[in-house]
């Protein structure tokens, strides 16, 4: 637990960042305005969920498992469309969703600053600046570019702007990081 005891501080900051940053990609820039689209008849969509009842979650149309694929009326019902996912919301709970946020950022965060630790801890006389950035951010890059990628090859959905956040996050990480780190 050593790493803990002299990487609090850019743990903390690296989480406050991180959640500031995601804040800010979220309310205050539109570069996440397109990752939806409006359904051509809205209004008939949403009448059609709210009569039939449906609870929160997700779903899939048509639902399949792996043993109706013999079925030939489920293959062809497959075939012939549409295919989709569709999720449905509870109202957010704002306070809880931006809890669980920060705790994301912070476990995340603990794990880099573990890693970063043991792995600069071989080569005390060469710990600087370029090196910590270089190695926190690299992990903050796969870490942040990646999370949602594969999710999104197999249930298609704009992966563009999670990518360029990713970025943003993996260079603001190594930045802090680098910045708080302690001299040795």
């Amino acid at each position: 637990m050593e790493f803990a005891v002299n990487l609090w501080i850019p743990i903390l900051a690296a989480t406050f960042v991180l959640w500031l940053l995601s804040t800010i990609f979220w309310t205050a820039l539109p570069h996440h305005e397109n990752d939806f689209s409006k359904l051509p008849d809205e209004d008939q969509l949403m009448s059609a969920v709210r009569e039939a009842n449906v609870p929160p979650g997700r779903y899939m149309f048509p639902f399949l498992r792996h043993a109706d694929m013999k079925d030939p009326a489920m293959v062809e019902k497959y075939k012939n469309g549409p295919r989709g996912t569709v999720v449905l919301w509870d109202i957010p709970n704002m306070g809880k969703n931006i809890g669980l946020t920060i705790l994301y950022f912070f476990i995340i965060s603990v794990v880099m600053a573990y890693i970063a630790w043991e792995s600069l801890s071989v080569s005390p006389d060469k710990v600087g600046f370029m090196r910590v950035y270089q190695i926190v951010g690299a992990m903050g890059l796969l870490v942040y570019c990646s999370s949602g990628q594969l999710h999104a090859i197999w249930f298609p959905r704009r992966m563009r702007m999670d990518f360029l956040d990713g970025i943003a996050y993996g260079v603001a990480t190594g930045l802090v990081f680098a910045l708080l780190w302690p001299a040795s």
